[in-house]
Parts: structure tokens; C-alpha cells; sequence
């Protein structure tokens, strides 16, 4: 779906919720990478990730599934900067909002749209933006339980 037609809340949504800096860097983000290193060495455990809109696209299209050590990141990073180079950020924006970012019930936005809030991408609230936005990060948990509260009213 062409960006044009999603609510600008959903886009503005997506980059508060996914990657701040998305217009400022060119598909990796050292602070970012950094940031997420730091906190994942002082926890012990994987608690961040760094990965800008840009990568996670490179993950979902091309590494979905792999598990993720250090070479495949390197990888993602190499492939995330080729397509940096390759598309503008409006087309970056538009592939990342097209997979099956609301998974198990939707695929892409505007079918998300429609089918958690009865209404067109171009249509959505803040609070609904926001809600999808949230979707991406944990889709099943989020996703499943907004049917259970829609199919309960």
C-alpha cells in the first residue's frame, strides 16, 4: 500500500514505537547497537534490541526464524545499508508496513486496520495507531487479546 494512503498517526506510530532516528541514519544505528549491547551484557540476557525500522525489515523479509548471533546481525547490517542506498525512506516505510507485521490475524496495515478497529489505515486514531504500532512488537499477545475484548462487548 502506497504510504499516502496510511494515517500519518500510524506512520508517526510505527517510528515513536520502532526506531526514533529513522530518518537521520542510513539502515544501522551505532548508538543503537551500542545501547543494546551495553544493556544486554550488564543484564546478562538478550533485554534490548538495537536494530533500526531498516534492519527489522532485512529480518523479517531474509532472516525470519535464524537464530540471531552475531554474524547473521552483521549480515542484517550489511543488507540494511544496501537497501538504504538502494530505496528512499518513503519506499523502506511502505515494504516494512506491508509484511505480516499484525500476525495471526492481519497482514499488513490496512487489513490490520480493518480488521481490529472496522475501518481504513487512512482512518486511525492516535490511540488506534498506537495500539497497532505496539502490535508489531508483540503481535500474538496484543492481537489475541484485542479480538477477546472486540468478541466480549
Amino acid at each position: 500500500m502506497p504510504l499516502d494512503k496510511v494515517s500519518r498517526n500510524l506512520v508517526f506510530a510505527v517510528l515513536s514505537a520502532e526506531d526514533h532516528y529513522f530518518y537521520e541514519h542510513h539502515g544501522v544505528s551505532a548508538e543503537g547497537t551500542m545501547r543494546a549491547f551495553v544493556a544486554n551484557l550488564t543484564a546478562g540476557k538478550p533485554v534490548q534490541g538495537g536494530s533500526t525500522l531498516t534492519q527489522q525489515l532485512v529480518k523479517n523479509v531474509f532472516f525470519e526464524g535464524e537464530s540471531r548471533t552475531i554474524p547473521l546481525k552483521l549480515a542484517e547490517s550489511v543488507v540494511a545499508a544496501q537497501i538504504e542506498g538502494r530505496y528512499s525512506k518513503k519506499k523502506i516505510l511502505e515494504m516494512y508496513l506491508k509484511p505480516d507485521l499484525f500476525r495471526f490475524r492481519a497482514y499488513g496495515c490496512e487489513q490490520a486496520a480493518r480488521t481490529y478497529f472496522g475501518k481504513s489505515s487512512e482512518e486511525l486514531t492516535i490511540g488506534e495507531s498506537a495500539f497497532l504500532a505496539g502490535i508489531i512488537k508483540s503481535p500474538s499477545y496484543l492481537g489475541d487479546n484485542l479480538i477477546v475484548i472486540k468478541l466480549s462487548n
